[in-house]
């Protein structure tokens, strides 16, 4: 029983839902967005993208803002990985090992252990072909299968989110490096979920059904060059809208704004940060931020 509670902790945590903060009292201001001050020069000379072997280890930030409850605490989820991209024949092979995930409600960490190990076929520019997923830390701990096999369904949709997507063109200052990935089925049962806490008279499958989600453009907009931690960058930024529409009519909006410094040779992300805001009242709702390191 105690290893089916522990399991149930490990889901909550990774889909963010146990995690409450209280909003700022005041409403953001354009300098409180997330954003790169470094100088930045024209990519003039087209660029052609495409993913290489490599290895590196990446540290995740999760700061959620949602108010769900009324505990007013402060939800921040660290995460550890190491990964290892191989080539095969035209296609990448990605070994993926969370080696840490870290809250206030668990603690795991494990340099032998990964709590999930992903293996990811893909083509040059990021594009899921096959996936495996698997819980060494579970097993090793002798979880009972069916309750890995839950913890292996519930970590599934965050397969396509791992990989950012590069365009199949060449790039310059002004266009778009790739598409931001946002899980809309994911985000909907989120916003059903909420929607269905403050009505408290509709099951969340009902209101899941006439949910709809209404997306700007995302690109990922080049801006050029710049330097970080001495290394040469591509600075690439995000600005868009999620619009929630219930009965075709507007009920809730959400703007993503942030940044990705991204490695010109491996094309992977060495650090970036972006902010989920309401656009209605202006405040945060969450802050996702990653750096990356490569190892030689």
């Amino acid at each position: 029983m105690k290893k089916l509670l522990d399991l149930f902790i490990l889901i909550n945590l990774l889909v963010i839902v146990s995690c409450t903060s209280s909003y700022p009292k005041q409403p953001l201001k354009e300098g409180d967005l997330p954003r790169y001050e470094g100088y930045i020069t024209p990519i003039t000379i087209p660029i052609s993208l495409s993913y290489k072997p490599c290895s590196y280890k990446t540290h995740v930030i999760f700061e959620d803002y949602s108010d769900q409850t009324f505990i007013n605490k402060k939800c921040v989820t660290n995460t550890n990985s190491w990964t290892t991209v191989e080539r095969l024949g035209e296609s990448l092979v990605w070994e993926i090992n969370l080696m840490k995930l870290a809250s206030k409600e668990l603690n795991y960490s494990d340099s032998h252990t990964p709590l999930i190990h992903m293996r990811l076929l893909t083509d040059h520019l990021g594009h899921v072909k096959e996936h495996e997923v698997s819980s060494p830390a579970l097993e090793k701990h002798n979880f009972p299968k069916e309750a890995i096999g839950t913890f292996i369904e519930t970590v599934q949709p965050l397969v396509s989110s791992i990989i950012l997507p590069l365009s199949d063109k060449t790039i310059i200052s002004g266009d778009a490096l790739g598409i931001y990935y946002i899980d809309k089925e994911n985000l909907r049962f989120f916003i059903s979920n909420e929607i269905n806490l403050a009505l408290e008279d509709s099951a969340i499958e009902d209101i899941y059904e006439i949910i709809e989600l209404e997306f700007e453009d995302c690109g990922l907009l080049v801006e050029g060059y710049t330097y970080f931690s001495n290394n040469k960058c591509i600075l690439a930024t995000v600005d868009c809208d999620c619009n929630v529409l219930i009965y075709d009519k507007p009920f809730s909006g959400s703007r993503y704004k942030g940044y990705y410094l991204i490695d010109p040779e491996t094309f992977l992300i060495i650090k970036s940060e972006v902010m989920i805001i309401d656009k209605k009242s202006n405040i945060p709702i969450s802050l996702h931020s990653m750096t990356s390191e490569l190892i030689d």
